[in-house]
This record gives C-alpha cells, sequence and structure tokens, in this order.
C-alpha cells in the first residue's frame, strides 16, 4: 500500500482471504484513499454475504476459484477499459472546469444565456451585441474546451453542474 502508485491506469486483483488483513478490509482503505482503479475479487470460499460486500462497495467483478486465465484476462480487459474510460471522463471534466472557471465576462454572460436555451439572436438582443459577436463568444468556447459543436459546450457545462450538485 505505501509503494503502490494509485495514480496510474489499471486495475486491483485481491483475493477475499489474504495474510494481514482481508480483501474486503483492503478495499474498505483503498475506498478511503479514492482509489480510481477497478477492484476484481477472487476466492476459493464464496460466500454470498462476501460478494454481496464486495460488489456493494464498488468492487468490478467477483471471480471463484479455480481461475481460468482465459476469464481473468477478459475480466481484466474490462476493468481496464472501464478505467481508461474513467479517466478520460475525469480529464474532460478537469479541462472543462479549468475553462469554466476562466472564461471572459462576455463568455459567461453569453453562455448563462444559451443553458437557459436562446438562440443567437435572442441573445445578441439581450445583450445588445451582433449576432456576430455572438458567434464569436461560441466558437471561443467551443475552441477551449475542445468541443465539436456548442451542443458539447451546453452537455459539458451540464455535467459540470451536476457533478458539482453531487
Amino acid at each position: 500500500m505505501e509503494q503502490a502508485d494509485l495514480s496510474g491506469p489499471g486495475c486491483v486483483l485481491l483475493d477475499v482471504r489474504m495474510l494481514g488483513m482481508t480483501g474486503l478490509e483492503l478495499q474498505e482503505k483503498l475506498s478511503a484513499l479514492e482509489c480510481p482503479l477497478p477492484i476484481i475479487f477472487t476466492t476459493g470460499d464464496a460466500s454470498v454475504e462476501a460478494s454481496v460486500s464486495s460488489m456493494k462497495a464498488g468492487a468490478f467483478d467477483f471471480i471463484l476459484k479455480p481461475l481460468k486465465l482465459e476469464t481473468l484476462a477478459q475480466v481484466a480487459a474490462l476493468a481496464l477499459s472501464r478505467n481508461a474510460e474513467m479517466r478520460s471522463s475525469y480529464l474532460a471534466r478537469f479541462r472543462a472546469q479549468s475553462v469554466v472557471n476562466t472564461p471572459t465576462p462576455r463568455e459567461s454572460q453569453v453562455f448563462a444565456l444559451v443553458l437557459k436555451g436562446l438562440h443567437n439572436k435572442a441573445i445578441a438582443r439581450e445583450m445588445n451585441i451582433s449576432e456576430i459577436m455572438v458567434k464569436l463568444h461560441h466558437s471561443r468556447m467551443i475552441k477551449k474546451l475542445q468541443a465539436r459543436s456548442i451542443v458539447d459546450v451546453v452537455r459539458t457545462f451540464h455535467e459540470i453542474n451536476t457533478a458539482q450538485a453531487n
């Protein structure tokens, strides 16, 4: 635990019964450290209680021994894929959050109105600026967020607001 780099990509393979502490206890410690790595449990004697506890605590999967290497490889590949998705999503939210925290005052005004559902003409009228300026602010935010369209920007703002509310 003291030497493990939990910030990199990967997954954790734990046995329910280990020397020193149980796999469930280690899962609890990893959870307290906010470890983002998916956890795969293995066990030779499957108790329903242990499997339910591990899954409720966020385990990715629970595999019975004797381990079949093919099964372990498939589950590990899925766990690594899930970890990559989570890391990508986190990075996108982090980037978006840093952009959201640094918009110009005009960009903030424009996007507050975009989020209300107003179209470019209505925003231009509301702010007493040209529609071209509204489009310019849109394009700057699209570029800052590395988005494909204004819809992606709105979706990103919505995700950030939802994450902040939770």
